[in-house]
C-alpha cells in the first residue's frame, strides 16, 4: 500500500486512467505515472505543503478553479465506481460477462 496524488488531468471517458505522483517502492525519487482507477481505494481530500507536490498542482489545469467540495465529490465518486467495479467482478462467474 503507498500514498499516491492524483494528477486527474485526463482520464479517458470514465477515468479508467488516472495520472499519479508519489514515490515508488525502491526508489526515493518522485514520479508521475499513469495507474487504472481500479488500484486506488480509500480516495481521500487532504492538505499539502510539500513544494513539490504543490507544484505538480499548479501545473494540472484539472485543479485551476475548482473548490473543496467539487474535490469531495470527485473523491466520492472514484471511489463508489470502484467499489461497484470490485462487486461486479465478485459476482459476475469467470468467463460470463
Amino acid at each position: 500500500m503507498a500514498k499516491v496524488y492524483l494528477l486527474p488531468q485526463y482520464g479517458g471517458m470514465g477515468h479508467e486512467n488516472i495520472p499519479v505522483f508519489g514515490l515508488p517502492r525502491k526508489s526515493g525519487r518522485r514520479i508521475t505515472i499513469i495507474i487504472c482507477s481500479d488500484y486506488l481505494k480509500n480516495i481521500r481530500i487532504k492538505k499539502t505543503y510539500d513544494p513539490a507536490l504543490i507544484e505538480k498542482i499548479d501545473n494540472t489545469s484539472f485543479y485551476y478553479g475548482v473548490d473543496e467540495l467539487t474535490l469531495k465529490i470527485f473523491a466520492a465518486s472514484l471511489n463508489n465506481n470502484n467499489r461497484e467495479i470490485n462487486d461486479q467482478s465478485i459476482q459476475t462467474p469467470p468467463g460470463k460477462e
